[in-house]
């Protein structure tokens, strides 16, 4: 036998046992651990259970008892009435403590996400009123992408999205992590839960290779939409992820426990992306504008949002994705270049995809941007339902640029109005379809 050994300690398990053991609210106790330093412990694990040990919530309560001043005066009392008067000290002590903390509690900002600001390294987050209720910081200094970046355009489809995400009522937060705006490399997406704890964090990307490159991470977020409709459901929630120094890029849909459902790839950089029910079937379609690299041109690939998936199709077996599956479009073209661009060596791209009158408007630059170019000459493609051309013109200032290199002797004069016609037969590499065939071949050309 061994006399000396000290009995067990005695558990108590979850919060409702902790609330019981004091004759209080679960709510109570919880508060007395978030304002008082109630001693309780976790499990390992997200989601590790509750339990504490009954010796330290004895002496837990004891300091609460001392937190009220009391006289010092004889006692005759019996050691039985001693014992009971402390416990009505303990339990009066313990109401006060409640009282505190709830009202604390009321007076807390109500928890509803509304507004952020960025202090640096430190995400806030505010309610309606503009009062903080939750802080977060990271370990780099946060950078605003969304509002620009150094040397290059802004990301606006990267500003931070408050709303419900999974329908419970609660407002969640997406915001996308920037600290380098030069190489946008150290980029990831986080999801918060209204009361700012940390629900997800997804980093886009993976291995992808062609036969002769190899595509390692890291990737940038580059795109977060979040699809919303008129039915109550959930909203959709899509990000687009680039390669930080070269040409890959994909859409991934992500549930709003951040799993990848489905990702679609693309042999160059999606710089731009819409939803609208162009076609009238009641559905929503998914637009994505990208570089072509290939082609050195612009692609316009059309989706469904529930339901795409592969990596694009092309003729130029070099970059072409590999392992990824066969592409599960609506559609996909590629645009041509202008004479123009074709005779400087240059490259066109996109610039800029909007939704207007049930067409889409796209804006494609004919020139690579230099530094101090006060405008780029683009070419204006307007697109209807199923990727029919309704029309292409020059934007104002692509026969100025035009006239300038021929003064300049870089081009020599050729006939605009012909080459705006050329530029009307785009190659359709996936035609309109709402499945794909249970044999694939590829069609067109790149």
């Amino acid at each position: 036998m061994f006399p000396d050994a000290k009995p067990p300690r005695r558990l108590v398990s979850s919060w409702k046992g902790i609330a019981a053991h004091f004759g209080v609210t679960v709510r109570t106790v919880q508060l007395w651990e978030e304002e008082r330093g109630l001693p309780v412990h976790r499990m390992p694990g997200v989601k590790g259970r509750v339990y504490a040990y009954e010796d330290e919530l004895e002496a837990w309560a004891g300091r609460a008892e001392d937190c009220i001043a009391e006289p010092i005066v004889p006692d005759p009392e019996p050691r039985q009435s001693r014992t009971s008067r402390r416990g009505h000290w303990v339990a009066a002590s313990i109401l006060l403590v409640t009282i505190v903390a709830g009202s604390a509690f009321l007076l807390r900002p109500k928890p509803v996400p509304s507004s952020f600001v960025i202090e640096g390294r430190t995400l806030v987050v505010k309610n309606s009123e503009g009062s903080p209720i939750w802080r977060h910081e990271f370990t780099n200094k946060l950078f605003a992408q969304w509002e620009g970046r150094e040397g290059g355009d802004p990301f606006r489809e990267t500003r931070p999205w408050i709303g419900d995400l999974d329908g419970d009522g609660k407002r969640e937060v997406l915001f996308t992590r920037t600290a380098d705006p030069k190489l946008v490399s150290d980029s990831e997406l986080f999801c918060f839960e209204s009361d700012g704890r940390i629900r997800w964090r997804y980093k886009p990307g993976r291995l992808v290779s062609t036969q002769k490159e190899q595509f390692p991470p890291p990737y940038f977020v580059r795109m977060v939409l979040v699809l919303e409709d008129n039915t109550g459901k959930p909203p959709l929630l899509l990000a687009v992820g680039t390669h930080s120094i070269y040409y890959p890029s994909h859409i991934a849909a992500l549930s709003p426990q951040g799993k990848v459902l489905r990702e679609y790839w693309h042999s160059g950089h999606i710089n731009g992306a819409t939803a609208a029910d162009l076609d009238a079937d009641g559905k929503l379609e998914l637009y994505l504008l990208a570089n072509h690299d290939p082609t050195k041109t612009s692609s316009l690939v059309a989706l469904d949002p529930m339901d795409f998936s592969g990596a694009s199709r092309e003729s130029h077996l070099d970059y072409q994705l590999l392992g990824v599956g066969e592409p599960r479009e609506l559609g996909r073209i590629i645009f041509p270049s202008s004479e123009y661009t074709r005779r400087l060596f240059d490259v066109s791209n996109p610039l800029g995809i909007n939704l207007q009158s049930g067409r889409l408007f796209l804006s494609l630059t004919q020139r690579s941007a230099a530094p101090g170019d006060s405008g780029v000459p683009s070419v204006f493609y307007q697109i209807g339902p199923k990727l029919t051309l309704l029309g292409v013109e020059y934007a104002w200032n692509f026969r100025f640029a035009y006239e300038e290199a021929v003064r300049q002797g870089k081009i020599k004069p050729y006939d605009l109005d012909a080459d705006l016609e050329r530029m009307k037969q785009f190659t359709v590499v996936t035609p309109w379809r709402n499945a794909l065939p249970k044999n694939p071949s590829p069609s067109g050309s790149d």
